[in-house]
Order: C-alpha cells, then sequence, then structure tokens
C-alpha cells in the first residue's frame, strides 16, 4: 500500500520530477516529454515490487525458495514476451509497458501462493479499502490543486507530489497499524 502512496502521485508529477533530476537546460522539452512518459509507466511497477517483495520474505521464511525461483523465472520469461510488440514496432512505451505487467503478473502468483498456503488474512479488507480510499483521496486533492493553481514551476510540483506521497503513507500507516484493531480515531471500519 505505500507503493501505490508513491506511485499514484509520481505518475501525475513525473515530468516535473524528469525535468528537476534531468532537465535543467541539458534537454530539450520534447526529450524531457518522452522521458516522463516513459517514467509514467515505470511508476506503475512499484506496487507489484512492493507486493512481490512481502510474497518473497513469506516465501523464503517457508522455505519456499524453489517455487520462488520458477515464478520469478516464469515471470521475467513473461517480461520478455511482454516487450516483442514494442520491440517490433519500434514503440519504447510498449516496451517499456511490459516492465509493470510482468512485476504485476509475478506479485499475482507470488501472492496466489502465499494466500493459498496460508488459510485466511488477518488483516480485514475494509481497511485494506479504507486505505486505498485515502491514498487516492489525497492524490485527487494534489492533482486538483496542480490543475486549479497552474502550477508552472517544476520544484512546487515535485515539493506537492512528495507531500501527497508523504501524506498518502502516513495515512497507510495510521489505517493499516496492526495495534489498532481497526480503530481510527473513534471511527470504526
Amino acid at each position: 500500500m505505500l507503493a501505490v502512496a508513491i506511485t499514484l502521485p509520481s505518475v501525475w508529477f513525473a515530468e516535473p520530477i524528469v525535468v528537476i533530476l534531468f532537465g535543467y537546460g541539458q534537454m530539450g522539452a520534447d526529450e524531457v516529454r518522452q522521458i516522463g512518459e516513459l517514467a509514467q509507466i515505470c511508476f506503475w511497477t512499484l506496487p507489484g515490487v512492493a507486493l512481490s517483495g512481502m510474497a518473497m520474505a513469506m516465501m523464503n521464511a517457508k522455505r519456499q525458495a524453489r517455487t520462488l525461483l520458477l515464478l520469478t523465472g516464469a515471470s521475467a520469461a513473461s517480461l520478455l514476451v511482454l516487450a516483442v510488440p514494442g520491440v517490433l514496432l519500434g514503440d519504447a512505451r510498449l516496451i517499456t509497458a511490459a516492465l509493470p505487467v510482468a512485476q504485476g503478473l509475478l506479485a499475482c502468483l507470488l501472492l496466489a501462493t502465499v494466500w493459498l498456503g496460508r488459510g485466511r488474512a488477518r488483516l480485514p479488507v475494509s481497511r485494506i479499502y479504507a486505505a486505498l480510499a485515502g491514498v487516492i483521496l489525497i492524490t485527487a486533492l494534489s492533482v486538483t490543486t496542480d490543475i486549479i493553481l497552474a502550477l508552472e514551476h517544476d520544484v512546487i510540483r515535485v515539493v506537492l507530489a512528495a507531500l501527497s506521497a508523504g501524506l498518502s503513507m502516513v495515512w497507510v500507516m495510521v489505517v493499516l497499524d496492526p495495534r489498532k484493531g481497526g480503530q481510527i480515531g473513534k471511527a470504526h471500519i
């Protein structure tokens, strides 16, 4: 969920992030735009990476290294297959899009393996929905602020993205804190 908190604002603010990291007069506007488009696609990989990491830790703890290796190999093979259309068409966006799709596939395979071997989940689904809803709301507020204020300065836009990601991460940690038992303040989720 923390990866989602970073991903959502990063996708919207990818171009100013690229300008600050690579721009500053060293690249043309078209080049920055192209890198920004590819970065937007790459940011969608983060939730899959986070979920895969958690599932990998659980599988390693259960000594399921062989299954983990097989599923990771299948994901790597799928990445190569998914990238073929982009290579054939010479489209960097299609090649780049293969990465989050393959990572998402790996995350689904690993989580399904962990879930099937585990029984039932310990965290109520309502809390996961509340965490996701908060992340979406915070991101929507930052995107709306960016649009309404027509922010031009890239540093201000990146600070807005960082604030959005930070607030989202705090929200996720508060909502999913296992010590809370589903309580957020006095409201019960």
